[in-house]
């Protein structure tokens, strides 16, 4: 098996370097088999840029690939123009990978049956961003795979919780105003710019954290899948 690239690259330094093997146990939760185990790690290297790096030294062997290229369903690896030119053809979507419910001892994955990814693909958003993304390409990359629209950011199940979910924080907003009331804030009705500490104020407040908590969400579901470089603030 060939040598990874740090591994190699820690050869050719010229100082002693002994060989060693690292071994790591994993206990899986009960319902976990192994083929599905199996498509989960495939599905993660063949999409994760981390999981396809390499060593250009080795690119005759079978560890990896270039970061800006991806596989195609016949294991060839696609050049990074040629996912451009795709995407700028409009012939770039979305794949329905896996659902994920809450179990008892943590997260359950299911694969998609094709009725599930027909529904999936029943989704119609209200709703969409309008307007065209700056024209960036030294820092917004995205329009260089043909999303161009800030529409485009989304897919369409995406846009649909997004716009459900901020049209519930309007309906939050008014609920936390009667359990405040039922509370025994006071009624003064003054708002939280004004400095106000009764009921409206406090509505408006949780309000004010639902929006951001929203406005986060829209960042981690898009098509883009921006990665978290840093703590979440809290």
């Amino acid at each position: 098996m060939p040598l990874t690239p740090v591994a190699h690259w820690m050869t050719q330094q010229g100082e002693d370097f002994h060989r060693f093997s690292q071994s790591i146990l994993l206990s899986l939760p009960q319902g976990v088999d192994h083929d599905g185990l199996l498509r989960t790690l495939t599905a993660v290297v063949d999409r994760h840029d981390a999981g396809r790096d390499h060593n250009p030294d080795q690119r005759d062997q079978e560890w990896g690939s270039n970061r800006n290229e991806s596989a195609t369903s016949s294991g060839e690896i696609a050049p990074d123009q040629h996912i451009k030119d795709e995407g700028m053809a409009g012939r770039m979507g979305a794949q329905l990978m896996a659902i994920v419910t809450e179990g008892q001892n943590g997260r359950n994955y299911y694969a998609p049956t094709p009725e599930h990814e027909r529904i999936a693909a029943q989704a119609q958003p209200t709703w969409k961003p309008t307007g065209e993304l700056a024209d960036e390409p030294r820092a917004i990359w995205c329009k260089l795979y043909g999303l161009i629209e800030f529409a485009d950011l989304f897919t369409r199940r995406q846009l649909v919780a997004l716009t459900t979910f901020s049209d519930l924080v309007v309906e939050a907003r008014e609920q936390v105003y009667a359990d405040a009331l039922a509370a025994g804030l006071p009624d003064d009705d003054v708002p939280l710019r004004e400095g106000g500490s009764g009921a409206r104020a406090y509505a408006e407040a949780v309000n004010v954290y639902l929006a951001m908590t929203i406005d986060k969400l829209a960042d981690r579901n898009s098509v883009i899948a921006s990665s978290i470089l840093s703590v979440p603030f809290t």
